[in-house]
């Protein structure tokens, strides 16, 4: 009778270490969602970026604002207002865009200032 008792618990507590594992493993999964596949760290590196750089136009966007890219590399199809061939900042996201593979990254004026997988 004891042996029985001492397996029941030890089932019940492996099914709640699991339900518990599961459960913080779907919160990473649904942060990541909304953080378009970067960590906390990631975002945490573009808020570090835009303190370093407020002169640019790029520091007003928090990461929520970062436009998609039109192209990989950040370039326009068409004229745009600031004369420039690359959006002023955008966000490329490597596993929802292209082939779905590669490095994440955000770009000022065509050049990468965080990337992340």
């Amino acid at each position: 009778m004891l042996k029985v008792s001492r397996i029941r618990f030890v089932a019940a507590v492996a099914a709640i270490t699991a339900v518990v594992g599961l459960a913080g493993h779907l919160d990473a999964v649904d942060q990541a969602q909304a953080l378009g596949g970067a960590s906390t760290a990631t975002v945490r590196e573009w808020d570090s970026w835009r303190a370093d750089n407020p002169q640019s136009a790029a520091s007003a966007y928090s990461w929520d604002d970062i436009p998609a890219c039109v192209m990989e590399d950040g370039s326009f199809t068409a004229d745009n207002e600031s004369g420039s061939a690359y959006q002023a900042v955008c966000k490329w996201k490597a596993k929802r865009q292209g082939n779905h593979r590669g490095t994440s990254y955000v770009l000022v004026d065509g050049s990468k200032v965080v990337t992340w997988r």
